[in-house]
C-alpha cells in the first residue's frame, strides 16, 4: 500500500508492505449495477485511525482484514449482523503489523508510470 505523509515542499509517498511480504487485503465495500449498457462496479476501501507503527506517516489506513477471516469475510452466506461486528472490530482496532516501510519516487502519483520501479527505495 501506498500513504502519503505530508512534509515542507509537498507530499512524500510510502510503500509500506507486510513485514513477511504476504498479501495484504483491505476491508472494502463493493456493489454492482447496470448504467444503461455498462455495468458499474464501484467500491470503497474502508479506513480506520493508524496503528502506531504507522501513525508517524498518516493519520489514517486502510482497514485489513486478517487471513484467518478472509473466509467468513468473502462468503456470500456470512450474516449481515457477522459482518458488521467483524467490520467495527477491524476499524475500531487498527492491523499493527509488523510492517516494513520507506519512502518511494512522487513518480508513483501519475498513472502515465507502472511498474516495479515504483516501489523501490528512494537513495538514501
Amino acid at each position: 500500500m501506498v500513504e502519503w505523509q505530508k512534509e515542507a515542499g509537498g507530499k512524500q509517498p510510502w510503500f509500506m508492505t507486510q513485514a513477511s511480504r504476504e498479501p495484504v487485503s483491505f476491508a472494502a465495500l463493493w456493489e454492482r449495477w447496470e448504467k444503461g449498457d455498462e455495468p458499474l462496479e464501484p467500491f470503497t476501501i474502508l479506513t480506520t485511525a493508524a496503528s502506531p507503527a504507522l501513525a508517524d506517516i498518516h493519520h489514517r489506513q486502510p482497514a485489513i482484514i486478517e487471513p484467518d477471516n478472509f473466509d467468513e469475510w468473502l462468503a456470500p452466506g456470512t450474516a449481515q449482523d457477522r459482518l458488521l461486528a467483524m467490520l467495527l472490530a477491524m476499524v475500531r482496532s487498527a492491523y499493527e503489523g509488523p510492517f516494513d516501510r520507506w519512502p518511494i519516487s512522487r513518480r508513483v502519483n501519475s498513472p502515465r508510470n507502472e511498474g516495479p520501479d515504483m516501489v523501490q527505495p528512494l537513495d538514501g
